[in-house]
């Protein structure tokens, strides 16, 4: 790239300039801003991931310090008729608040809601970040290619001269001639009619 450059700044090596694909020199879409962007989406994925079943050890742990308690309250109180959902709920000093059930259950309301922005969150960067990236991808493509034309088409004339490139300009110059007068003959004849 550094040579092709050079050779077209100072012009120089012209004719061996020509017979190289500019194309193939110049840089190629390269996603570096968008990489950071795709390390925090799947930093967030995997919380979200892990996040999911964070509602489920909550409950099960919950369900181990209940049943523990319960047992305690019902050795500790033969006599009495216990239901164990209302043991969870209640504790009656025996389960200390942070287990029982309507915590646990808001607990978890609340991480599945964290998981449910987090579905979205991702979701929506995710395609916001591939539309922005494949436009920008369309975009530095369109110029790069539209600059190797310009530098093909600059170089084309550089080339070693041979029988090919002879016949080449020739029939570009016969060519050139032939849209010229064509140009001049309508001219001409708009001239004529005014």
């Amino acid at each position: 790239m550094l040579i092709l450059i050079e050779g077209l700044h100072k012009r120089k090596n012209l004719a061996m300039l020509s017979e190289i694909d500019a194309l193939d020199h110049f840089p190629k879409f390269a996603k570096s801003e968008a990489q950071r962007k795709d390390k925090l989406i799947l930093t967030l994925t995997v919380i979200r991931n892990v996040a999911v079943f964070v509602p489920v050890a909550l409950t099960w742990s919950a369900v181990s310090h209940s049943t523990a308690a319960f047992a305690k309250f019902v050795n500790d109180n033969p006599d009495t008729v216990a239901n164990f959902l209302e043991f969870w709920q209640n504790g009656y000093g025996y389960l200390s608040s942070e287990w029982t059930i309507g915590t646990v259950a808001n607990l978890d309301f609340l991480i599945i809601l964290v998981v449910i922005f987090l579905t979205l969150y991702i979701s929506l960067a995710s395609n916001r970040d591939k539309q922005k990236r494949a436009a920008l991808a369309s975009s530095f493509n369109e110029e790069r290619l539209s600059l190797a034309l310009e530098v093909r088409e600059f170089l084309h004339d550089k080339r070693r001269i041979t029988t090919v490139t002879m016949n080449q300009s020739l029939a570009t110059a016969i060519q050139n001639l032939k849209n010229a007068t064509y140009e001049l003959d309508l001219t001409a004849q708009r001239i004529s009619h005014e």
